[in-house]
C-alpha cells in the first residue's frame, strides 16, 4: 500500500512571521534589465531633441529603424501604401494624396513609431511644406517679375495696334480738323487798304487756317508749311481789287478785300 499523503489540515502551523518570509523568498524577482527590454518594446528610445534630424523624411526613418520595422512592415501594420511610406522618408510630397491625408498617415505612424514623437514629425511636415511653398511663391513672384519685361507676339500685335490707331487718329484730325472751325486768313501784304504803289507787280503774302480751299481773285492758293501763302500778281494803272476767299466743305467761309493803287512814275 501506498502512503498517504498528508492533507493540508494535518501539517504542522508555522509561526506568522515565518510563513511572511517564505513567501517573500519564494516571489520571482524581476531584473531592471527585463523592465527596460519591455519599455524599448513598447515605444522607441529615440525622441524628438536637439539632435535629431531637422529633415521630416530622415527623422521618419530613423524612428523606423529604431523599432526595427521595414517599410513594408511598418505598411502592413499601418495600412498605408508601401510607396506612400517611400514617399513620405524620401519627402516626395507631390506624388502623395492631399494635405489632409498626409496628416492622417503621420498619425498612422506614430502609434507605432512613438505617439510622443507624432507632434515632431508633424512640426517637420509643416516646416517642410510651408518651406517649399514659400520657394514656389517666391520663384513665381520673379518669373512673372523678369516675364513682364519681355515681349511676347500678343504684347507687340497689341503695341502696334496701338500705334496705328494713334497715326489714324492723328491723320484724320489733321485731315479734318480745318472742316470742324470756322476758317481765317489774314493778308501780311499788302497789310493795310487802299495802299499805294509805283510798281505793276505785287507779291500777296499772307497766312490761313482751318481752310480746305483759299483762292485769291478767283485763282486757287496753294497753302504751304506754317499756313502761309505767296502769290504773285500784276496791277493794272489805277485802283485794283484784291479778294482772297476761304472757305470748307460745310459752307463756311470768309473773304479779305485789298485796295491796291498802282502810280506810275
Amino acid at each position: 500500500m501506498s502512503p498517504k499523503k498528508p492533507s493540508p489540515s494535518n501539517l504542522p502551523k508555522l509561526p506568522e512571521s515565518t510563513q511572511l518570509k517564505f513567501s517573500k523568498s519564494t516571489q520571482p524577482k524581476r531584473s531592471k534589465s527585463t523592465n527596460s527590454t519591455k519599455l524599448r518594446k513598447s515605444s522607441p528610445s529615440i525622441a524628438w531633441s536637439e539632435s535629431a534630424p531637422d529633415s521630416f523624411g530622415a527623422f521618419l526613418r530613423m524612428l523606423r529603424e529604431n523599432v526595427g520595422l521595414s517599410p513594408s512592415k511598418l505598411s502592413e501594420l499601418t495600412k498605408i501604401n508601401p510607396q506612400y511610406i517611400k514617399y513620405l522618408e524620401n519627402e516626395e510630397f507631390a506624388k502623395l494624396p492631399p494635405t489632409v491625408y498626409i496628416r492622417g498617415f503621420i498619425a498612422r505612424c506614430g502609434k507605432f513609431l512613438g505617439e510622443h514623437n507624432t507632434p515632431a514629425l508633424l512640426r517637420l511636415y509643416a516646416a517642410r511644406t510651408n518651406q517649399k511653398l514659400e520657394t514656389e511663391v517666391l520663384s513665381r513672384r520673379n518669373k512673372s517679375r523678369s516675364n513682364s519685361f519681355l515681349l511676347g507676339p500678343e504684347h507687340l500685335a497689341f503695341i502696334l495696334g496701338s500705334f496705328f490707331l494713334l497715326a489714324v487718329a492723328v491723320f484724320v484730325a489733321a485731315r479734318f480738323t480745318p472742316f470742324l472751325f470756322a476758317p481765317e486768313a489774314v493778308i501780311l501784304n499788302p497789310a493795310a487798304d487802299n495802299t499805294i504803289v509805283n510798281f505793276s507787280v505785287l507779291n500777296i503774302e499772307g497766312r490761313a487756317r482751318f481752310a480746305s480751299r483759299l483762292t485769291l481773285n478767283g485763282s486757287t492758293l496753294y497753302i504751304r508749311e506754317k499756313g502761309l501763302f505767296c502769290k504773285a500778281i500784276e496791277l493794272e494803272d489805277g485802283v485794283n481789287r484784291i479778294v482772297l476767299a476761304a472757305g470748307n466743305i460745310f459752307g463756311r467761309k470768309i473773304e479779305i478785300v485789298r485796295r491796291v493803287i498802282y502810280i506810275k512814275n
